[in-house]
């Protein structure tokens, strides 16, 4: 018998390839799959000034985190973080994943340019202040995603009770400074103001940036 196998198991590489799936699995922090679309410089500028100048002028708390690089997400990473963790590690799954996307007609015009509407103001569990946004090629591409993914067997995409809407996050407060009601009409109200009504999103971002290569490999 070669030093290489076992009675029971497959060569030497297949053993040390289950050790680093079962590693991977058992990890805190699979690694991140996500999908969004970045703000052009010119709306992220035009929203900062009124994010930045409205909590330097006292209107939004001071415990407030806020966002300076903003996005619209496509597809959260905590979604499916923890199904797609086998994919990751195996690169197949992730991989197939991936040239499906790449392949869908919802998908097809991912990397042009796409003027967004932006919708209402909301503070999410007290803490999230986001905008939503409103665009029917932002719907239509979040659509084909979730299919796909559905398609391959990622579950809980097409079975959630509210259908997922897509948004730019502004800022989060701190843990532990959850903010009064009054605190969420008063922000809501000065950000429906101020912010601009439209922006402009830039093509796909894809993280982690390799991750459609893990078919090739």
């Amino acid at each position: 018998m070669g030093r290489n196998t076992h009675p029971n198991r497959g060569p030497r590489t297949d053993l040390r390839s289950d050790r680093e799936i079962r590693r991977a699995l058992r990890g805190d922090r699979p690694a991140a799959f996500g999908i969004r679309r970045l703000l052009e410089r010119d709306s992220e500028d035009d929203i900062l000034d009124v994010t930045f100048g409205m909590q330097g002028e006292g209107d939004l708390p001071r415990n407030v985190v806020l966002r300076d690089r903003l996005a619209v997400t496509l597809l959260s990473q905590k979604v499916i973080s923890r199904q797609m963790a086998r994919g990751v590690v195996i690169g197949y799954q992730l991989g197939r994943t991936g040239a499906l996307i790449e392949r869908s007609d919802g998908c097809s015009e991912r990397d042009e340019s796409l003027t967004v509407a932006l919708g209402d103001v909301r503070v999410f569990k007290d803490r999230v202040v986001y905008a939503s946004v409103e665009s029917a090629k932002i719907k239509e591409e979040i659509n084909s995603i979730h299919a796909i993914l559905g398609s391959i067997g990622i579950r809980g995409l097409a079975k959630t009770e509210k259908p997922y809407v897509p948004h730019v996050t502004l800022g989060t407060s701190e843990k532990g400074h959850a903010m009064s009601r009054t605190e969420q009409r008063h922000v809501v109200h000065m950000l429906e103001e101020e912010l601009p009504m439209q922006l402009t999103v830039e093509g796909w971002d894809i993280y982690p940036d390799n991750v459609f290569d893990q078919r090739r490999s």
